[in-house]
């Protein structure tokens, strides 16, 4: 894998475009909005370590997944989306 290059610019965009429900860890959004410029540099930090060393923390590996309903009938799957 080619290295992964990660900036705070890449960082703060993240952070100001967050989804509106809070993670597996149970982190409103609005908290990390409102504190994205101090968190932009050691996340970045944390980031690079994990690349660095190919550990992952175990918060990372895990996602709360929810289909999203596009159009016509609620029954078939097909109309959903992840």
């Amino acid at each position: 894998m080619p290295p992964l290059h990660i900036t705070e610019d890449d960082n703060l965009k993240k952070l100001s475009n967050l989804n509106k429900s809070p993670g597996s860890d149970s982190v409103h959004p609005r908290v990390l909005y409102e504190v994205r410029f101090e968190i932009c540099t050691p996340l970045k930090h944390i980031m690079e370590l994990s690349m660095s060393t190919g550990d992952v923390p175990l918060y990372w590996r895990s996602a709360i997944v929810t289909a999203l309903y596009k159009k016509d009938s609620r029954t078939d799957v097909s109309n959903y989306r992840l």
